[in-house]
């Protein structure tokens, strides 16, 4: 008699895209995300900083070129993100005066797209209040209309990984994200703790036009 253990062992390891995740490890990336936040820049320019000197709510170009928007530097501060849920209204069509037969079962409207949120950790010259922040002020301004002049939309990557061999990762799959721009940021809440070195972790909203899976 076959072993069905040893069966469904060999089943789930003798191919890389039928074998159970080892271990997970993803990354989030920002595409263009260096000429969003010149446009973020151009934008508070015009509103926020008006009839003053100081340069109100900053924004970090290094971060946003070196860190976040470099394919080859994909961001690990990204601690935790809920992706979306996929669902639609199903019901029956009335059947008066048809007796004991059933009725037939119908769709409704897809269901919205529910907000996407990350938590971010923060570090001195943080996502959070340097990027994100400023990103989301020049938004409520701009506002989420379609046009060229100074986009602050952008697409994000999720890209989830699974150990391929004893030496490299292989690509799971990648959720994109299109028309990606921070709505809600929330403020610190600053007090003396004896977690004096707890490190500070940073939920953000997002709001986005549409997103899909891609494999690779």
């Amino acid at each position: 008699m076959p072993d069905a253990t040893n069966q469904f062992i060999n089943y789930i390891s003798s191919i890389w895209d039928q074998s159970i995740p080892v271990k997970t490890l993803w990354t989030l990336q920002f595409m263009s995300l260096p000429s969003v936040i010149r446009n973020v820049d151009t934008i508070l320019s015009l509103t926020e900083r008006t009839n003053t000197s100081e340069r109100k709510f900053p924004t970090n170009p290094y971060m946003a070129q070196v860190v976040y928007g470099n394919f080859t530097a994909p961001t690990l501060l990204a601690q935790k993100v809920n992706l979306p849920t996929d669902g639609f209204a199903a019901g029956a069509t009335s059947n008066n005066n048809m007796g004991g037969l059933y009725g037939g079962y119908l769709a409704y409207q897809r269901e919205a797209y529910t907000p996407i949120v990350v938590e971010f950790l923060e570090t001195n010259r943080d996502i959070t209040d340097f990027i994100l922040r400023p990103w989301s002020i020049a938004a409520s301004y701009k506002g989420l209309i379609e046009d060229n002049e100074y986009p602050i939309k952008t697409d994000m990557l999720i890209t989830q990984y699974s150990k391929y061999d004893q030496t490299s990762w292989g690509i799971r799959k990648t959720v994109k994200f299109e028309g990606v721009v921070p709505s809600t940021v929330p403020g610190d809440t600053l007090g003396y703790s004896a977690e004096f070195n707890a490190a500070i972790v940073r939920p953000v909203t997002f709001a986005y036009k549409r997103y899909y899976m891609l494999q690779q």
